[in-house]
């Protein structure tokens, strides 16, 4: 498979395998002092001006797959599909022993406590020592959080180990691998990922933006076969060695798959395909290389654990060996308090996902991301932490007075999602977004001070989508947010340039 592989941008990098060729510095759009080599890179300090809010510890699991995998874990004989076909909210408050709707909300922001964002605190604070500037003002935040406290992942989302035997037993129930030897990939489409159990939004995001982008005419960087199961380093990289992989990928008992998987809204014909889950593994070997020495690039049964909370950034510049560019949406705020520059920032972020095209000018119209693109919401909703939603953003002059807050499926708080586009219905501008959950994206899933935000439809996006199939746009995690609200939500969007 050809997962390019580019210098890891975060702070997990191995200081001593970091160095980049001059060649590779001057294409980068961002000139940022970690690009020195040596032992002395971890003591030069990141300038804020320099690297404007790249994140590196962005994450929010998948709800769904943490309430059933809870409630299999303490009710071994649940019948699988029926928890499948039960309602999100029902579904956590049974796993989770929620008793209202505040709490259930709640579970959407890190501030509150939530399995969704357990083992946060843990890895920012791994940030933190390595970049205090940019990273330790989410601290004060990330401590208030119980669900964060123990740094440790889920019990029923713990990291798993293929080792030689193809079952073993966890929490006294049986769990098994599944070895994919049909190998048949029936295309590669945007709305294939769903992420799993792991707080790694991050990646899947980035995955189903350059799916997206291939359709729409980006050089292919995603391979549509698996006959190597390895990853060919980039000329770049250290190590001259292919990481090398299987086709084994976690089970549970009920033959469901435990990380990424395909989104079970795609036709049953798609069933065969193991990109998805395959190029997490990938990445997960590719990390595992970065944080050990004693790493064997052979070893085709990575941990996993590392792939939660990462850098959207990096993502998108390995997928695609190409460099990165970001903008912070504050930068279109008016400071004093009068019009803001949303056109500003619409016209940075069409010349950036599709710089041949014009902005839609008709009611209906869609300008599509022809280059991979990816918006990440805020840390939390609180204005007082560095990191999280500015005081700008919660002028009463918006939205009724309402503040931004994250308290819904549709737009959980320190997630990544996929920005397909730009669309325009009653002369409003909107985004175009994917949830990497693949659900979640109907008005229902939104807070009510939210459904008013949103696209009534997307009339434009099959067109657009090659030969995937989309039967219903909002329970694939497809949805449209006007431009003003995607400006207040969102910190942060990434382009490859």
């Amino acid at each position: 498979m050809g997962v390019y592989i580019h210098k890891r941008c975060d702070v997990m990098a191995n200081p001593k395998r970091s160095a980049i060729p001059e060649s590779v510095k001057k294409k980068r759009a961002l000139s940022v002092r970690k690009h020195a080599a040596g032992p002395d890179r971890r003591k030069i300090k990141v300038s804020l001006k320099d690297l404007p809010k790249a994140r590196g510890n962005v994450g929010a699991r998948n709800p769904r797959v943490l309430a059933i995998r809870q409630l299999l874990i303490l009710h071994p004989d649940y019948p699988i599909q029926s928890l499948q076909d039960r309602p999100l909210k029902y579904l956590m408050m049974e796993a989770f022993k929620i008793k209202s709707d505040a709490a259930y909300q709640a579970m959407f922001d890190p501030k509150s406590g939530s399995p969704l964002y357990q083992g946060l605190l843990h890895a920012t604070r791994k940030l933190a020592r390595s970049r205090p500037r940019l990273h330790r003002g989410f601290l004060p935040i990330l401590e208030l959080d119980p669900g964060g406290k123990t740094g440790a992942n889920p019990p029923y989302c713990a990291g798993r180990v293929l080792t030689g035997s193809l079952s073993t037993k966890i929490h006294n129930k049986t769990f098994e691998f599944m070895n994919q030897t049909d190998t048949r990939n029936n295309g590669l489409e945007f709305n294939d990922p769903q992420q799993g159990c792991l707080a790694n939004c991050w990646l899947i995001a980035a995955l189903s933006s350059v799916a997206w982008a291939e359709t729409n005419g980006y050089p292919r960087k995603l391979a549509r076969t698996p006959a190597a199961l390895q990853i060919p380093p980039s000329d770049k990289w250290p190590t001259k060695k292919p990481i090398a992989t299987s086709q084994a990928f976690w089970l549970d008992q009920s033959g469901d798959a435990y990380y990424a998987r395909l989104n079970p809204k795609r036709p049953q014909e798609e069933k065969y395909e193991i990109w998805v889950p395959y190029y997490e593994k990938c990445f997960a070997s590719f990390i595992n290389h970065q944080t050990s020495d004693q790493w064997d690039p052979n070893n085709p049964s990575p941990v996993y654990n590392n792939l939660n909370y990462g850098s959207t950034a990096w993502a998108l510049t390995n997928i695609t060996a190409t460099p990165y560019n970001l903008t912070n949406t504050l930068n279109y705020f008016d400071p004093a308090g009068g019009a803001d520059n949303i056109a500003g920032m619409i016209e940075v972020m069409r010349s950036n996902i599709n710089p041949n095209g014009g902005l839609p000018t008709n009611n209906g119209d869609m300008l599509v991301a022809n280059r991979p693109a990816v918006a990440d919401s805020y840390l939390s909703d609180n204005p007082k932490i560095p990191g999280c939603v500015p005081a700008i953003a919660n002028q009463a002059k918006y939205n009724n007075g309402n503040p931004v807050a994250y308290n819904c499926p549709g737009l959980a708080a320190n997630h990544s999602f996929s920005i397909l586009g730009l669309y325009k219905e009653n002369n409003t501008m909107y985004v175009i977004l994917r949830n990497p959950w693949a659900s979640y994206a109907n008005s229902a899933d939104f807070s009510p001070e939210l459904q008013g935000c949103l696209a009534k439809g997307v009339n434009k996006l099959q067109a657009f989508a090659g030969t995937a199939k989309i039967p219903d746009t909002g329970a694939e995690g497809i949805f449209g947010l006007d431009s003003l609200t995607f400006m207040r939500y969102f910190q942060t969007f990434y382009w490859v340039t």
